[in-house]
């Protein structure tokens, strides 16, 4: 988990002092210009500085305040951009934007983005993580995305259980128990057999990401406090999507099984034959001849 080191901690509170200083500053020029007014030519050259050094104070000090709210995301667990989109309710492009801006100023100096969208920051990777290993580079490639895609279904997974948390004693609790039970059922079962990752893959990046926009209009729908016939609708056919939801996934567990039964019947058929190939076995039945 990323730690704020000393130098972006200095610099965070140097630029929060110099936000506060600059607004501090501009109202001390209007009110002694106001207070040392001879001519409306003096007044005017130290109202608009003034109002300058607090507009540039606010900006800078509302940037700060941004980069914290990125950090506490950060430390809570979410870390793709799709998730801190989520979060916020602003487009993935603003929030990319506004965090590289915010790097190449020096507020958040090792905050970037990977090759999957996901935020990091450069002291999160230790130097003990690093393992060299010598195997085919195409292999590896495969090996890294399945793990990264199986990481990234795991925070799908405990959104789902937060939410289910959250809304308790509401309809959608239910939905949302179920949804969370087949989904670590399946990624369970993707833990032990990673190479059946790319087959569900599509399936899993299309339902997962749509039942938390789910859950977050859901979400915005209970806070608005509203319990009109529309709003209640709504809320129902949300319920109804993630039942939905529920049954793909169902399908998805069921087509995992079915796969793993096809090949321990193919490999019992094999074993029939070789059994029976050396006499040891009747060609129709398991009875071993005496």
């Amino acid at each position: 988990m990323y730690n704020i080191d000393d130098g972006s901690s200095a610099f965070g509170r140097l630029s929060s002092m110099a936000a506060v200083i600059q607004i501090f500053a501009g109202f001390a020029f209007i009110i002694f210009s106001i207070i040392s007014f001879n001519n409306i030519i003096f007044l005017i050259l130290g109202i608009i500085p003034g109002i300058v050094l607090i507009i540039i104070g606010f900006l800078i000090f509302a940037r700060f305040i941004r980069a914290l709210k990125y950090y506490n995301i950060y430390m809570s667990g979410a870390y793709s951009l799709q998730d801190i989109s989520d979060i916020l309710m602003d487009s993935k492009r603003n929030i990319k934007k506004d965090i590289e801006k915010m790097a190449s100023l020096g507020i958040m100096p090792n905050a970037r983005f990977d090759s999957y969208d996901n935020l990091v920051f450069s002291n999160d990777i230790k130097e003990e993580d690093v393992i060299e290993v010598s195997v085919d580079e195409n292999s590896s490639e495969e090996v890294i995305q399945e793990i990264s895609s199986i990481n990234q279904w795991k925070k799908y997974l405990v959104e789902i259980s937060s939410a289910e948390n959250e809304f308790k004693s509401q309809d959608i609790a239910f939905s949302l128990y179920r949804l969370e039970k087949i989904l670590r059922k399946i990624l369970e079962y993707l833990e032990k057999h990673c190479e059946k990752e790319k087959d569900v893959k599509k399936l899993m990046d299309f339902h997962l990401p749509s039942a938390l926009k789910l859950i977050s209009s859901y979400r915005e729908l209970q806070k608005s406090g509203l319990n009109t016939f529309n709003i209640q609708k709504t809320k129902d056919d949300i319920v109804s999507a993630c039942d939905k939801i529920h049954e793909a996934f169902c399908g998805v567990l069921e087509d995992l099984y079915n796969d793993k039964a096809i090949d321990v019947s193919a490999d019992i058929q094999v074993l029939k034959m070789m059994l029976a190939r050396e006499g040891l076995l009747d060609r129709d039945t398991f009875k071993i001849k005496k």
